[in-house]
């Protein structure tokens, strides 16, 4: 599914949808027991920042990213939204490591 433009560009729409017929808990429960296990260290700053100490410990270097693609028509809100977790993942995961 993740290598799908059909899948990629309405998977906001899905996950709204999804939020509204199940609600926030099960959709989000139903995303990190599958594909988020995968491709995600966790849903905040403090599980990425785990995650990369974890993955450091064992040798397994790590890359911290906040997936936009599927966003339609972002408004500058959302875009500050992401600009400000870019710098906030990036100050957690830079300042654990040294």
């Amino acid at each position: 599914m993740m290598g799908s433009n059909i899948f990629i560009n309405h998977s906001l729409t899905g996950i709204s949808a999804s939020y509204k017929l199940l609600g926030t808990k099960l959709t989000n429960y139903v995303i990190e027991s599958t594909a988020a296990s995968v491709f995600t260290g966790g849903v905040t700053v403090q599980d990425l920042s785990k995650s990369t100490e974890e993955l450091r410990e064992r040798g397994v270097g790590t890359i911290g990213c906040y997936v936009v693609e599927g966003v339609r028509d972002a408004q500058n809100a959302k875009l500050d939204q992401f600009l400000d977790f870019s710098i906030e993942s990036i100050k957690s995961i830079t300042d654990s490591v040294e």
